[in-house]
C-alpha cells in the first residue's frame, strides 16, 4: 500500500495535495496505528513531497498555518512569555494568515496556544537538560504506563514511541508535546492536572497553560510537528486516571506510647519527643520544626541541654544554612 501511495503522489502534480489531505483525514480511522505511523513517515520523507505544481512558484508551507487552519488561535510570545494580554484582549489573538505575517514582520518567531480553548490537552514530556532535576520525562512516562492495562488503541500509540503517536511536537531540547482531544474536561478534573509527583519527573499535563506551537523557534531551533492535528487522538479515561491519580501517602510515623518500666510514657523520653515531633511537625519549615520541638521538650520538663542535644541531631537542624537560629529558637522557649 505504501508503494501505491508513493507512485500516486511522488510526481508532485495537483492530485498530490488532495491525496495527502485524504490520507491524513481518512487513514487514522482505517489503519492500525503502527501502519499509519509508517505511512506518515513515508509521506514526510518521500521525494518531491512538497514540490509545487509545474510552472507555479508556490511558497513553502508554514507549520504555524496548520494551527490557524484548525481554528487554533496563536499567541505571539518571546522567551515563553506572551506579548499580548490574550485573556483580557482575545481580539488580539492571531486567527488568520495576515495577522501572523504582521507579527513575523516584527521579528516574532515564537507562538503558543491554550489547549483548553481548543478542546485539547497536551502531555509535556521534558528531557530535563534544562531542568534542575535533569530527569528524562520521556523515559519516566514510558515507565509510568508500562505494566498498566491501557486500551488496545493506546497500546498501539506507544508501541513504537514516539513515531507511532498520531500527533506530537518535538521540542528543540528533545522533549515531546503529545496532543490529545479532551472535550469532556471539567474544572474538577482540570484541578487534578497539577500532579506534583509527576511534575518532578518532568511529566506535565497542560490544559489552561500556554503551549509553544510547532513552527516556533527557540534559540534558532524549531519546534517540529509530527503527524497531523486532524489525527489527534482522544484522551482516554484510563490514561487520564493514571496521570492524575494522587500518589499514595507515606504512612505517618507513630511515636511509641507504651509504658516504660518506671511508669513513664515513651513519649515523655527525649527519643519519644523527637518521634512525636517528627509525626506532628515534619511538614513544617525547619525553623518552625525546631521551635515546636523545643516546646515539647520544655512541656515534658526536659532541660535545655537535653533539648539542644537531641534537636541538633535532627535533619531539620543539620540541613539549615543558619544553624545558629536553632540555638536562638531553643533559648526563646527556655528563657
Amino acid at each position: 500500500m505504501l508503494e501505491r501511495f508513493s507512485i500516486m503522489t511522488v510526481d508532485g502534480n495537483q492530485t498530490d495535495a488532495a491525496a495527502l489531505d485524504y490520507i491524513r483525514r481518512t487513514y487514522p480511522e482505517t489503519l492500525s496505528n503502527g501502519l499509519y505511523g509508517e505511512l506518515m513517515e513515508a509521506i514526510n520523507k518521500r521525494p518531491g513531497g512538497n514540490a509545487p505544481e509545474k510552472g507555479v512558484n508556490r511558497p513553502e508551507p508554514c507549520t504555524l498555518e496548520v494551527y490557524l487552519q484548525s481554528k487554533i488561535a496563536l499567541i505571539p510570545s518571546k522567551d515563553k512569555r506572551p506579548l499580548i494580554a490574550y485573556s483580557k484582549e482575545p481580539e488580539r489573538l492571531i486567527t488568520d494568515s495576515r495577522s501572523l505575517q504582521d507579527w513575523k514582520q516584527k521579528g516574532v518567531t515564537e507562538y503558543g496556544f491554550i489547549p483548553s480553548r481548543n478542546n485539547l490537552l497536551v502531555l509535556d514530556l521534558d528531557k530535563g537538560d534544562s531542568h534542575a532535576n535533569k530527569t528524562d520525562g520521556i523515559e519516566n512516562f514510558m515507565q509510568t504506563i508500562r505494566g498498566h492495562k491501557l486500551t488496545k488503541k493506546l497500546q498501539a500509540f506507544f508501541s513504537n514511541f514516539p513515531a507511532s503517536f498520531p500527533c506530537y511536537t518535538q521540542t528543540p531540547s528533545g522533549g515531546l508535546h503529545l496532543y490529545f482531544k479532551a472535550s469532556y474536561i471539567t474544572p474538577e478534573i482540570a484541578r487534578r492536572f497539577d500532579n506534583a509527583a509527576l511534575n518532578a519527573k518532568n511529566i506535565e499535563l497542560k490544559y489552561n497553560a500556554k503551549v509553544t506551537a510547532a513552527g516556533s523557534l527557540c534559540n534558532g531551533k524549531e519546534y517540529i510537528l509530527h503527524g497531523a492535528l486532524e489525527a489527534t487522538p482522544e484522551m482516554t479515561f484510563d490514561l487520564l486516571d493514571l496521570l492524575t491519580k494522587a500518589p499514595p501517602k507515606a504512612p505517618k510515623a507513630q511515636y511509641r506510647k507504651f509504658e516504660r518500666a518506671d511508669g513513664r510514657k515513651w513519649n515523655d523520653t527525649p527519643e519519644g519527643i523527637i518521634d512525636k515531633a517528627i509525626e506532628l511537625y515534619s511538614g513544617y519549615g525547619n525553623h518552625d520544626f525546631v521551635y515546636k520541638t523545643a516546646v515539647l521538650f520544655h512541656k515534658a520538663g526536659m532541660s535545655k541541654d537535653t533539648a539542644e542535644r537531641y534537636i541538633m541531631q535532627t535533619p531539620q537542624h543539620l540541613q539549615r544554612s543558619d544553624q545558629s537560629d536553632t540555638q536562638t529558637a531553643i533559648n526563646s522557649i527556655y528563657e
